[in-house]
């Protein structure tokens, strides 16, 4: 194998013969998590700094978690009614304040305030309605066998791009500290502040997306090859919005594979980047550089690994793929309370990473494959909102666990959980149906 056929294993040729409109929901998905990558190693430690005890930067999570949770329900069922171009515009300018009033003020009621009616990312996660919005664009203008690449790429800049904003804004924290002398909390405010004029920037771009990223009503029917319910219909008919979506002869199976994705969120919640840095920090006494230095490390081999997501995908489909990934990644999450040292804590972490977002893409073809056309966005916005609902619960339970010095049992807690509910749901559910998806 050459290194052409190479390169096309891993989709780079789909990517670069992408439309436009593609290729520029990456560059927005780039410019956006290398955002969350900062805001992933300071927030914990920001709101420390402002006097909150453990257990309230749990509840402070949960809390900016349930406000996205509540406006992107709400969001969901307008989205390709309202126009998903004019509804991102209007989200990037609710990000741009959110920013701007954390670097304003400590003021602890209006923080409250802010993280539940703004727009943040508090887990250093994706947040609102992008997710569903740019994997329904996507999903849309991409033939079936070009998804897999589409989406393995899309988490592979999401990674890459959190990866660097990690180590960027973790080492322009150190240089203001230790070249001009700020305190952290002041080094924390300047990243909120360029966190702000990144979303000021993403306005502008977004604006640039056409009207073909908008839901084309088309009531001409193809012939379908088969009864498959996993058959994926090129039909384009008129949007269905979450409620409708109840109606679907799909519900029952989308709502089953929405909810497996649900457990997976929520044990990767428990232990997310925010509460990792605030574990590390607090356990070996490391400085905001160094845990941003981890991030960066760790999330660039995450990052690279997702591409072979693609190639596993393709070659033994979604299912197998989801299976394979998740497993190890479990067994060196349960792995890290037990490291003695930072060099071991590293090397747990680092391994996690090589298997954590390698079934990214074989998540989004499956679900995709599942839904119809007009279905999806109502479909994605669902798994999205339930998503958000795990990551509601999620750091409140971490957070408890920090209180009584027992976050270590939170990675244990996760582990255990996908192993045992995630896994063996979709082993119990699907597998027999590992043959019938259309990638």
């Amino acid at each position: 194998m050459n290194l052409i056929d190479i390169l096309g294993e891993i989709g780079i040729w789909t990517i670069f013969y992408a439309q436009t409109n593609i290729k520029l929901i990456f560059l927005l998905k780039f410019l956006r998590a290398f955002t969350y990558g900062g805001i992933s190693v300071i927030l914990a430690i920001f709101l420390r700094d402002c006097g909150f005890a453990a257990s309230s930067i749990g509840i402070f999570i949960s809390v900016g978690t349930l406000g996205d949770l509540i406006k992107t329900s709400c969001l969901g069922l307008i989205l390709d009614a309202y126009g998903r171009r004019r509804l991102m515009r209007h989200c990037y300018l609710m990000m741009m304040t959110t920013s701007f009033i954390f670097q304003l003020t400590t003021f602890k009621p209006l923080l409250w305030f802010t993280v539940f009616a703004g727009i943040i990312s508090v887990g250093g996660v994706e947040v609102s309605i992008y997710r569903p919005c740019e994997h329904a664009i996507i999903a849309q203008k991409a033939q079936p066998f070009e998804r897999s690449d589409f989406f393995t790429w899309y988490a592979f800049t999401g990674n890459l791009s959190s990866a660097m904003g990690s180590g960027v804004y973790g080492l322009l924290i150190w240089f203001l500290q230790n070249k001009f002398g700020w305190s952290e909390l002041s080094a924390f405010k300047c990243v909120f502040f360029a966190v702000g004029l990144v979303y000021l920037l993403l306005y502008f771009l977004a604006s640039l997306l056409d009207d073909k990223v908008e839901l084309v009503s088309d009531h001409e029917e193809t012939p379908k090859s088969s009864d498959s319910e996993f058959e994926i219909d090129e039909q384009k008919p008129a949007p269905t919005s979450t409620l409708q979506l109840i109606h679907s002869p799909r519900f029952g199976t989308i709502m089953q594979i929405i909810m497996l994705f649900f457990v997976d969120v929520l044990c990767k919640a428990i232990i997310i980047d925010s509460w990792v840095a605030y574990y590390i920090v607090e356990r070996f006494g490391s400085s905001t550089k160094t845990v941003g230095d981890i991030f960066l490390v760790t999330h660039c081999v995450s990052a690279v690994m997702s591409l072979f997501g693609t190639v596993f995908c393709k070659r033994y489909g979604p299912i197998q793929t989801m299976i394979l990934t998740h497993f190890p990644c479990s067994v060196f999450v349960f792995l890290i309370p037990f490291s003695t040292n930072m060099p071991m804590m590293v090397f747990f972490l680092l391994m996690r990473d090589v298997f954590k977002s390698m079934d990214m893409g074989s998540k989004s073809v499956f679900l995709s494959s599942v839904a119809h056309d007009n279905e999806r966005a109502a479909a994605l916005s669902l798994q999205n909102s339930l998503r958000l609902l795990a990551q509601v619960i999620a750091p409140i339970i971490t957070g408890f666990m920090a209180n009584h010095d027992l976050q270590w049992a939170s990675f244990i807690l996760s582990a255990v959980m996908r192993v045992v509910v995630y896994e063996g749901g979709v082993l119990l559910l699907f597998w027999r149906d590992r043959h019938k998806i259309t990638i």
